[in-house]
């Protein structure tokens, strides 16, 4: 056993100050956690900052709560990293959040993204910016008033519209709101998953797949990339007796029924369907009316070009009836190419619609697109046409913007411009001539090149013509005469 050895002190000898303790580990000071409204001072601030990196993990491991997600709760939260296949978010839980990366194809680590709970499971918790099932069916309202789709199963049809089921809630689709362009058969819809927009909630919910498809159409862009004799492929909107509605998309113009194909002018609903894809190309353009006309003609079986080579002035073919008027009979050689017999040469013939006859083409205008027929075994009409200056009565065969196609007595066409019919300023002459009236005309000159003469309406010289032709004429010292026989012909 061993001795303590103690030390005496003398009387008035300071004692010596007491060794000191040895000092205990200091703990981390950690500031009271406080709810998310509650204010954070100074005091709070100071021992964050003191604190090391394994102190300041530890308290928010031990000392926050996790936040925990409900299916078909919408959440926000950043994107952390992005894969071949999915979009992981951190929405604060103890898992992150998994979206599909086709729904967020252009997503980047750091974006904010919004979406809905479809499960929150060891796997994590899915997300989806598109509700369905059960989550559809709890979130309706939130749906409507956020814009985002829903996934529902049309399930049946009824002459109103479609009903789509989305988990437990049943909902309708008009049937003018299943999509923008309707097909022939409705009934393909029944049995399948799509998205739709809720419109309407309350007694009735309501919901439309056209809404949808409209949101994702650039108008304002299509309508800046659309030009003249363009070609698209479109797709027939719907159905009319005057021609189709083709939609390219999202904007619709008309096809009418002269442009549906070189030869066809009838009743198109017996040959076209809806939901049909067509190429067109832009015939006219009215972008400040938001009009556009297409035509399925295509150029390059233009049976014009036929016109000199596979039929030439001179020779018989065989045509058929393809109208009768009262100036004449329309004769097509090919589908597209009509020649006119007029009525001087087919007064005597039994023709009916469909009819085959054979003709012989007797002039051609391919500028003006204009053959001229009579038939076959007939002598082709004079070349020589009637006396110059001499009136002669003729038959209006078809009124233009620039002139008119006048019949003559001998049986050829004549060309009647414009400028050659006397007509009040601002007067065209759709307002004053149409096909089957009788105008006196005259002979003005021959056209070799065309084969048939051009003609004038005109009754008497015009004033201001003659004052032009006047003025043309050389001057010479001579001409003026004098002062008095400058104003001998003016009365005051």
């Amino acid at each position: 056993m061993s001795k303590t050895r103690t030390r005496k002190f003398s009387r008035g000898e300071p004692l010596p100050a007491p060794a000191p303790a040895p000092e205990a580990p200091k703990a981390a000071a950690r500031p009271a956690i406080r709810p998310a409204h509650a204010r954070i001072d100074e005091n709070d601030l100071l021992a964050l900052a003191q604190m090391n990196e394994a102190d300041f993990a530890a308290m928010l491991s031990g000392s926050l709560d996790t936040f925990k997600v409900e299916v078909g709760q919408q959440v926000t939260g950043q994107v952390t990293r992005v894969t071949r296949e999915t979009v992981f978010v951190d929405v604060g839980a103890k898992a992150e959040g998994q979206v599909e990366r086709a729904e967020a194809p252009q997503a980047q680590v750091g974006d904010a993204i919004t979406a809905y709970v479809l499960a929150s499971d060891e796997y994590g918790v899915r997300l989806s910016q598109r509700l369905s099932g059960h989550a559809a069916s709890a979130f309706l309202d939130s749906a409507e008033e956020s814009g985002i789709p829903v996934t529902g199963k049309v399930v049946s049809r009824n002459p109103g519209g479609f009903e789509v089921k989305f988990g437990t809630t049943t909902a309708f689709c008009p049937i003018s709101h299943i999509g923008r362009i309707l097909p022939e058969d409705l009934d393909a819809f029944v049995g399948k998953e799509m998205e739709f927009r809720v419109i309407e909630t309350g007694d009735k919910t309501v919901v439309s797949r056209k809404a949808l498809e409209e949101d994702s159409l650039d108008l304002t862009g299509a309508w800046e990339r659309i030009a003249q004799d363009q070609q698209l492929e479109g797709v027939i909107a719907s159905v009319r007796p005057f021609g189709l509605f083709v939609d390219v998309g999202g904007l619709q113009g008309l096809v009418p029924t002269r442009e549906l194909g070189w030869g066809e002018s009838g009743d198109p609903t017996g040959a076209y369907k809806r939901g049909q894809a067509v190429t067109v190309r832009v015939m006219q353009l009215d972008r400040e009316n938001h009009k556009i006309t297409f035509s399925l003609k295509d150029p390059a079986g233009d049976p014009w070009y036929r016109v000199g080579a596979d039929f030439v002035p001179g020779q018989t073919y065989t045509g058929t009836v393809q109208r009768l008027t009262d100036f004449g009979v329309f004769i097509a050689l090919a589908p597209g190419l009509d020649g006119l017999l007029h009525i001087s040469r087919s007064k005597n013939l039994e023709l009916q619609v469909g009819m085959a006859i054979d003709v012989t083409l007797a002039s051609a205008d391919v500028e003006r697109r204009r053959l001229e027929l009579i038939p076959a075994g007939q002598e082709a009409p004079r070349a020589s046409s009637p006396a110059a200056n001499v009136l002669v009565e003729g038959n209006v065969i078809e009124v233009l913007s620039n002139g008119m196609l006048v019949e003559l007595p001998d049986g050829r066409t004549g060309w009647l411009p414009s400028r050659e019919v006397d007509l009040p300023a601002g007067t065209v002459l759709a307002q004053r001539f149409r096909r089957g009236k009788t105008v006196q005309v005259k002979v003005l000159k021959e056209d070799e090149r065309r084969g048939q003469p051009t003609l004038t309406a005109r009754t008497e010289v015009n004033s201001d013509d003659a004052w032009r032709d006047h003025a043309k004429k050389p001057k010479t010292a001579e001409s003026f005469g004098t002062l008095g026989d400058l104003f001998s012909g003016i009365k005051l």
